[in-house]
């Protein structure tokens, strides 16, 4: 009698044993399923996240015909420019303040902001060192007193930069093409370093020596957009090697000083260089290029700023769209700081472009002729 209980206590105890088991076979499989359907929705999850961005980064309506028409308008001008002997150097500007005024607008509607929202254009000319040595002692003198954000460089300070971007004052327009005076756009000056990054060894890696902005645009020739004040503070901070005494007038600059108007922009590089198998001027503008891919620094222009009194121009991630639509925009700009820079004492553009400035017109007049 023990070994039949002894044998059915075996048993039992095997049916427990076998019970748990497929119990916890159940569970696993039930768990695996779990985790399968868990991972697929969080895959559906970022697939709609990532359609929900783009369609936040789409133009809103209206945006295209707009385009349409502002590009008409202003699509001509640097024809006039490079083909009439006849215009002048306040011609150009008015041109140009047409072009930036358009982008301003376009900048504005793509946000969507309300018509009291102001949006500005504005164009830093690009004065490289060469130049620089061919301006007059007043006009080294005007740009000397207007430069900022480089406390650490002995005066004159002109002799330790690179080159440098002049805010023009009359090269500057809010989205409904009002005088330029009237645009609250503080005229300053700022550097470009000699060097542009400097390794910092393993413990820092490589970090960028030239300012956020237009200076960094100027330098490596890709656009640069920051959402607020507070973003760009923080990459001085994390990926530049400047100074504190430079932050901390940065910083000043934008919340009590002449700045305080700017709470989010975006600038663009307007840059033009010469191939020699065409018959025309190649110009390059708003998409990111490198220096190995044949655009010298010198052929930079000038930078295009945008920028707005609210945070967060053209949204999170709208510039990635922005800058390629207006592409064309940024050729017409290249075009006609071309004709503008030969009224100057010193010429924006290198010796190669204005030749064949030069060539197309003989070339117009032959034709007309």
């Amino acid at each position: 009698m023990y070994g039949e209980f002894k044998k059915e206590a075996i048993i039992g105890g095997e049916l427990i044993v076998g019970f748990f088991f497929l119990f916890a076979l159940h569970q696993t499989a039930k768990n695996m399923q779990e985790k399968d359907a868990r991972r697929a929705l969080l895959a559906e999850t970022d697939k709609l996240k990532l359609l929900v961005e783009r369609l936040e980064t789409l133009p809103p309506d209206g945006f295209l015909q707009t385009f349409q028409a502002l590009y008409q308008e202003v699509a001509y001008l640097p024809l006039l420019a490079w083909s009439e002997d006849t215009i002048t150097k306040e011609d150009i500007e008015e041109a140009i303040r047409s072009v930036l005024a358009a982008i301003a607008n376009l900048a504005h509607k793509f946000d969507g902001a309300p018509d009291r929202e102001q949006y500005i254009a504005n164009l830093m000319l690009c004065r490289t060192k060469s130049q620089l040595s061919n301006l007059t002692q007043a006009e080294r003198d005007d740009l000397e007193s207007r430069l900022i954000f480089c406390p650490e460089l002995p005066t004159p300070k002109l002799n330790g930069v690179e080159a440098v971007l002049d805010l023009a004052p009359q090269l500057r327009s809010d989205y409904d093409d009002s005088d330029p005076n009237a645009v609250n756009t503080p005229l300053i000056v700022l550097p470009v370093p000699v060097k542009f990054e400097v390794d910092l060894g393993p413990e820092h890696g490589r970090q960028y020596t030239v300012l956020p902005g237009a200076p960094f645009v100027a330098a490596m020739h890709r656009y640069a957009a920051f959402e607020s004040i507070r973003a760009l503070l923080d990459w001085c901070r994390e990926s530049a090697d400047v100074t504190k005494a430079t932050v901390n007038e940065i910083s000043a600059f934008f919340h009590d000083g002449a700045g305080s108007d700017i709470k989010s922009f975006i600038a663009i590089p307007v840059c033009m260089t010469v191939d020699k198998e065409a018959p025309a001027p190649e110009v390059i503008g708003g998409l990111p290029k490198d220096v190995d891919n044949g655009v010298r620094r010198e052929d930079c222009l000038a930078v295009l700023n945008i920028h707005s009194k609210s945070e967060d121009i053209l949204g999170a991630t709208g510039y990635g769209m922005f800058v390629p639509i207006i592409e064309p925009f940024i050729r017409v700009l290249a075009l006609l700081l071309v004709s503008y820079g030969a009224t100057l004492s010193t010429p924006l553009a290198t010796d190669a472009i204005l030749k064949n400035k030069v060539e197309n017109q003989d070339d117009q007049k032959s034709n007309i002729s």
